[in-house]
This record gives C-alpha cells, sequence and structure tokens, in this order.
C-alpha cells in the first residue's frame, strides 16, 4: 500500500505546473517537448501502475533534467538525462502495451471500481489489489515468469470486491449507521419487530447487490425501506424507554397520538373525538379523502369534457369554412367566442397563481371569482385592519384589477361561539373595514364595492374543533366578472 502512495504522489507532483519567465518558458518547451510528449504516451498507457520501474527510472531523469534546468546548468547534461528519461519511457509503454494486453479483465475491473468510487469508498481492498498489480507488474519487469492469466483473474476479483464494496457503502452506509444507533437504545428489546424488519430488509438490498450490482434501482428502495423501519425502531425505543424510564406516561403517548390524528380528522372537517378509540376517526378521514378524491375525477370528466366541446366548436369552424369559403358570419363568431374564453380563463388563471395556499383560496366559478382571505387575520372581537394584512390586500388589489369592472362584495363571516347579534355585527364591520380600505387604496368607484356581514350564518367547517371554528372566522371578495367560461 506504501508503494501505491507513493507512486501516486509522485504522478501528481510530476504535472503540476511550474511558473518560468518567458524567455526560460521556451526554452524549456524547446528542450523538454519529446520527453513531454512521451511523459504524455507513458500515463496514457498506465505505465506508472504497469510498468512501475521503468517508470520510475524515466521519473528520476526527467527530474533531474528540470533541477539541471531551474539551476542553470548546461544544457548538455540535460540534454542527457532527457535522453535517458525518453529511453525509460518507450520502455516503461511497450512493457505496459504487453501487460495491458495480458490482464484485459484486470483493467476492466480496475476501471469500473474506479468510476464505482472504490479509490475512496473501499480504499483498503483498492489499494491493496493496487499493490498486488504494481509487484506483478515489478516482477515482470525484472523478468521473472508469472502465470498472467491466473493473475488476470485474481487481480479482477479484488478490484470487483473493491467496487462492489464502495457501491454498497454509498446505498447501505447511513442505514447500516442507523441499525447501530438503534442497537446502542435497545432496539433489540423495545422494538425487535422493527429492528428486525430494518436488518431484514437492508439484508435483502445487499443481497440485490451480489446478484446485480449495476441495477441500483431495487437495493435503493429496499435500502430506502429498511432505513424508515430503523428509524422507526429508534423512535419506538426512545418512547418505550421514556415510559420505563417514568419520563413519559402511556397515557402521555396516546394522547400524543390521538393529538395528531385529531388536527389530520379537523382537516376533513371531523370533530376528532377518541372515545371509542381511533377507528372511527380513521373510517371518517378514509371517507372524507374518498369522497374529495370522488369530487377530482368529476371534475377532471367536466374539464375533459369542456375540452371536447372546445374541440367540437373548432370542427364546426373548420366546416363552415369549407362550406361558406371562410367568410361566413358563424365563423367569426365562433373564433371571437373561442378567443373570448381562453382570455378569460388566463385571467382567472392569473389570479389564481397570486396567492400562496396560507394567504387565499381561489375558488373560481363562470361569471364570479370568490377570494376566500385566509391570511387576513384581525384581533379578538376587533375589526381594526393592521400592518401585518397590507401584503396580503396588496396581492387583492392586483386581483382586482384583472378584472377592472366587475362588481366587487366583500363578505364577513364569524363561528358559531358568541350571541348571533354579536357575531353579526362584527362579521359586518369587519368587512366594512375591508371595503374602505380598498376604497381608499384603490380610489374604487364606491357604487362598485359592498360589504356584507353574514356572522355565523354561512359557515364552511365543522364549529365544534378549532380548526374548523378557525376556517369560519374569515373574510371572503367575491368578484362578479360577468365573464362565462
Amino acid at each position: 500500500m506504501q508503494r501505491f502512495l507513493i507512486t501516486t504522489a509522485a504522478i501528481c507532483a510530476l504535472f503540476m505546473p511550474s511558473a518560468l519567465p518567458g524567455a526560460d518558458a521556451e526554452l524549456r518547451e524547446s528542450l523538454f517537448a519529446d520527453a513531454d510528449l512521451l511523459l504524455e504516451a507513458a500515463r496514457a498507457s498506465r505505465a506508472e501502475l504497469l510498468a512501475p520501474r521503468s517508470h520510475k527510472r524515466a521519473l528520476e531523469a526527467y527530474q533531474d533534467a528540470e533541477q539541471r534546468f531551474e539551476r542553470g546548468q548546461a544544457i548538455a547534461r540535460i540534454q542527457e538525462d532527457l535522453a535517458s528519461a525518453e529511453g525509460h519511457l518507450k520502455e516503461a509503454i511497450e512493457a505496459a502495451s504487453k501487460m495491458a494486453a495480458a490482464l484485459p479483465n484486470t483493467l476492466k475491473a480496475r476501471n469500473d471500481a474506479l468510476t464505482s468510487g472504490a479509490r475512496d469508498g473501499a480504499f483498503e481492498m483498492f489499494a491493496a489489489t493496487e499493490e498486488d498489480l504494481l509487484e506483478l507488474a515489478e516482477d515482470i519487469e525484472r523478468g521473472r515468469n508469472r502465470d498472467l492469466r491466473q493473475f488476470d483473474q485474481s487481480l479482477a476479483t479484488g478490484y470487483r470486491d473493491a467496487e462492489l464494496a464502495a457501491i454498497k457503502k454509498a446505498l447501505l452506509a447511513d442505514t447500516g449507521a442507523k441499525l447501530q444507533q438503534a442497537d446502542a437504545l435497545r432496539a433489540d428489546r423495545y422494538a425487535p419487530r422493527s429492528l428486525a424488519r430494518a436488518r431484514a430488509l437492508l439484508a435483502q438490498a445487499s443481497a440485490a447487490l451480489d446478484e446485480d450490482r449495476y441495477d441500483a434501482d431495487r437495493p435503493r428502495t429496499l435500502a430506502r425501506a429498511a432505513d424508515i423501519e430503523a428509524r422507526h425502531a429508534i423512535y419506538l425505543a426512545r418512547q418505550i424507554n421514556d415510559i420505563r424510564e417514568n419520563r413519559l406516561s402511556t397515557e402521555d403517548l396516546v394522547l400524543a397520538w390521538e393529538k395528531a390524528m385529531g388536527r389530520i380528522a379537523a382537516k376533513a372537517d371531523l370533530a376528532g373525538n377518541f372515545h371509542e378509540g381511533p377507528d372511527p376517526v380513521a373510517a371518517g378521514v378514509v371517507a372524507f379523502i374518498q369522497s374529495r378524491q370522488e369530487e377530482i375525477a368529476s371534475l377532471r370528466n367536466e374539464l375533459a369534457e369542456s375540452r371536447q366541446q372546445i374541440d367540437q366548436m373548432e370542427v364546426e369552424i373548420r366546416d363552415l369554412e369549407q362550406r361558406l369559403g371562410g367568410v361566413a358570419s358563424e365563423r367569426s363568431a365562433l373564433e371571437e367566442e373561442l378567443a373570448r374564453q381562453a382570455e378569460v380563463r388566463r385571467r382567472y388563471a392569473q389570479i389564481g397563481d397570486m396567492f400562496e395556499d396560507e394567504e387565499a383560496l381561489v375558488i373560481r366559478e363562470s361569471g364570479k371569482i370568490t377570494l376566500r382571505l385566509v391570511g387576513l387575520k384581525f384581533a379578538v372581537g376587533e375589526a381594526d385592519i393592521s400592518a401585518t394584512n397590507f401584503p396580503l390586500l396588496a396581492k387583492v388589489e392586483s386581483a382586482i384589477r384583472v378584472f377592472p369592472r366587475a362588481r366587487l362584495v366583500v363578505e364577513g363571516h364569524t363561528d358559531a361561539f358568541g350571541s348571533d347579534q354579536k357575531n353579526l355585527e362584527l362579521s359586518q364591520d369587519r368587512a366594512g373595514a375591508v371595503r374602505q380600505y380598498l376604497l381608499a387604496s384603490m380610489r374604487l368607484n364606491p357604487g362598485q364595492i359592498s360589504a356584507t356581514g353574514y356572522g355565523e350564518a354561512k359557515p364552511i367547517a365543522n364549529n365544534e374543533t378549532a380548526e374548523g371554528r378557525a376556517s369560519n372566522r374569515r373574510i371572503e371578495l367575491v368578484l362578479f366578472t360577468d365573464e362565462t367560461i
């Protein structure tokens, strides 16, 4: 291995550029031109590996020439050193070519190992095989008889083993470290099933690489699944250990899980009551997701039908063009209607792209757009607009400008907590505050924008949950565009 490191360092040092004055650089180029060409040829033939003795002698002579040149010694002495270097380089190139022809499997395996990162990922295995190859090459240069076919197989096996080790390290090492962490946390005692699944999956990934190291998809998937199971075992081990050490009660753990599921249930507009266990809540969430999937499928069908209608209108245009020579008023009307609808769809989409999910929900319908301003916040019981709302209201102004002649209605809504009358008044005050803000900042025609408070009369979510009540406390801006699509 030491010979491998020394050889590598020498090659790197040799090809480092040196700074010389202009005249000296020209002279050096003239003197060293042939030797430099041979050095490049030797490097291309991997002579430093396949003919190390000759290559080393060549480097020593070449370096002597460089040192003499730097000291300004006689040109004749420099030329003698260069001639010696060139002779040894020619020997090295010839010997390396013969070795390459005799060791095709070794060199192919070595190249694959380098491509896999084995020089770093499996350094000891790669360096040991490299050392064996250097020793073999030196023996051949000394004239010793060696069965190169046998060595070709053994050296190739060494490089292939290093290649496989590097690939496994790249794909499996992180998961292996997670398993060691799980072992340190006594996961074999506290989470044995999760730990066993992680180990089994990692073993399958390793076996898959043994079968075909170049097909990484399956082992990568298995390793990812093993990593998830190992992390799960670590989590369980920590939780169970906390329970055993009285840092966490079983009830605390169950309540934490119920809280997490409750947040999911709230997004499905469910109360999330766990008095009968998690199954009813889970069933409700599943039913909610299924209903939304059905709605999405229905909307996709409607979209497909709309596209079919557009396609049919285009067919009618072509038919009219053929029958009426392209001058009929029907054709022109159809083209204008298609263009108008495309422009309306573009402007509707433009407004939808203006807002992030936490700012507003954009509901687009034929003839109107509703901006559900989920990010518009008021202090409890107050209707004053704070400066934190200004960035969102600036986006609202930009949305209004997309349809500058639209009729605008600001709607205020509250949750069901509090008296009906107070909620109605508060919703009216907040809607009015938004109207006044838009009138002042945009100089709208007062008759173009109105404000209405609905109190708790139009909930959109379940008032029995905190999340549902938060959704019901909202300001909506409706733009009546009168633009159908």
